[in-house]
């Protein structure tokens, strides 16, 4: 009898979300969470752009913001929202 190759096992599917999001804290600004996420503070105009309803001044500990995509995620932070 001869010997047939076992059946490659497809790989899973993986659903990558289509919005990024982020959880205000206690203390929490857009420019420290833009920092945290994109590597620069002034990416905080690309999160309040996203998120028109939230007063950036009074950002509310809870909050659940939109984080669009860098620009340009290869290059450096340009300031370019």
């Amino acid at each position: 009898e001869a010997l047939q190759s076992p059946q490659p096992t497809p790989a899973p599917k993986v659903s990558l979300p289509s919005k990024r999001t982020c959880v205000a804290r206690k203390g929490d600004t857009l420019s420290g969470i833009a920092r945290r996420f994109y590597g620069h503070a002034d990416a905080w105009t690309l999160i309040a752009k996203a998120n028109s309803s939230v007063d950036p001044d009074r950002l509310p500990v809870g909050a659940t913001l939109t984080l669009p995509p860098a620009p340009n995620p290869t290059d450096p932070w340009k300031g370019k929202p």
